[in-house]
């Protein structure tokens, strides 16, 4: 989050919870509990807040935000 450049849009894609009890879906293996504690702890809310994200549902951005521009997609590295 650090990276982020202001007045830009970012889509963060996650699935934060408590892992399913669902065979088909636990033998993802994947870290829904883990994303959740990362997601609401204090650091990260912290550098919310600091960086002034606005946290948003992925709806809201098809009302137009107010000085929406679509950028490049970025991957980890910052990079196209």
């Amino acid at each position: 989050m650090k990276a982020l450049k202001p007045g830009r849009v970012y889509e963060l894609m996650c699935h934060p919870g408590f892992t399913p009890e669902e065979p088909g879906i636990r033998s993802w293996n994947y870290g829904h509990h883990t994303e959740f504690k990362t997601l609401t702890s204090p650091e990260v809310r912290s550098l919310v807040t600091a960086r002034r994200i606005r946290l948003c549902h992925f709806a809201d951005l098809s009302d137009g935000l107010p000085g929406l521009k679509h950028h490049p997609v970025l991957g980890p590295d910052g990079k196209e």
